[in-house]
């Protein structure tokens, strides 16, 4: 019950954040979107927490493939943003009002709903996972249908360069290889021995790049193919699996990448919004600035 509550005016203040920043024109993509994409996390984290404790848990596997194919919906949203200058988060809020009600219901009759079988080898928690996954793909697929498209309809005269459209997801598919990779032969198997910090560590990289993919879209530059906190990842990864540090050593390691991870976005989160206020010379708590544009638009 304390999921759905704190799920609930979570996403709900958000939205309204959200409205109220674009009413007053106090804020920015980068701002609003990317720095926080690892709020995706508790959604995937809570969305199942129901039936862990249950013969319907789903694997530590499991978990991390949905993690990367929200992860992904998400990036590819940002990257159809890039190319076609149009911002689309279809999966946006509908999911977590999912999760919400399924809170609710494990609250009341938990017993009966990780345990019920809706077919002669479904349960519910099945039935969630296919929603789930068939929702993602098609997102995903009706981004890559708007991104060909797009780029279908340029004139041969305006049209860039096919590495230069695709290079903004490659640092986003090398995450993802590189996370299946380390958690598939983790000698440690770290994964099943904190899940939820493998899970952090993969969505604090992942807001990483995408908050730099929005900050190329807003400065209309070119996205970066190679991101400082993705070939840090996979460093780590690559030293895990080759078996060097043991699997103290390799839990040690994975704890200490999320930590300097987290660090190293907000770092830049602040480098970002400093930078912005200085070059349109406002401050980034106050709305004082709104004010004298309206006085010079009356003068």
């Amino acid at each position: 019950m304390i999921c759905a509550i704190c799920s609930f005016w979570s996403h709900t203040y958000d939205g309204i954040d959200g409205i109220q920043a674009r009413r007053t024109l106090s804020v920015s993509p980068v701002v609003d979107h990317a720095l926080d994409a690892c709020k995706v996390l508790p959604f995937i984290i809570t969305l199942f927490a129901p039936f862990n404790e249950s013969e319907s848990r789903i694997s530590s596997l499991c978990s991390l493939a949905l993690l990367i194919e929200m992860l992904t919906a998400h990036t590819i949203a940002f990257w159809e943003q890039y190319v076609t200058k149009i911002l689309c988060l279809r999966w946006c809020f509908e999911g977590f009002y999912v999760s919400n009600l399924l809170h609710i219901l494990a609250y009341f009759d938990g017993d009966n709903l990780v345990t019920a079988y809706l077919f002669s080898h479904w349960k519910v928690c099945d039935l969630i996972i296919l929603i789930f996954n068939v929702c993602c793909t098609v997102n995903i697929l009706f981004s890559l249908y708007h991104i060909y498209q797009f780029y279908d309809s340029q004139p041969v005269s305006e049209k860039q360069s096919m590495i230069c459209w695709i290079q903004p997801i490659i640092p986003a598919l090398e995450l993802n290889v590189a996370a299946f990779l380390w958690a598939l032969f983790s000698p440690g198997k770290v994964l099943s021995q904190d899940l939820p910090i493998f899970l952090f560590t993969i969505a604090v990289v992942n807001a990483n790049v995408n908050s730099r993919l929005i900050v190329s879209y807003m400065s209309d530059s070119c996205a970066q193919m190679c991101n400082t906190a993705v070939m840090l990842y996979c460093s780590a990864a690559l030293l895990s699996v080759s078996n060097i540090l043991g699997a103290a050593g390799e839990l040690l390691l994975l704890r200490s990448l999320a930590v300097f991870s987290f660090v190293a976005h907000v770092h830049y989160f602040f480098c970002i919004v400093r930078e912005m206020c200085r070059k349109l010379q406002i401050e980034a708590f106050s709305l004082r600035y709104l004010k004298r544009s309206d006085m010079r638009k009356q003068g």
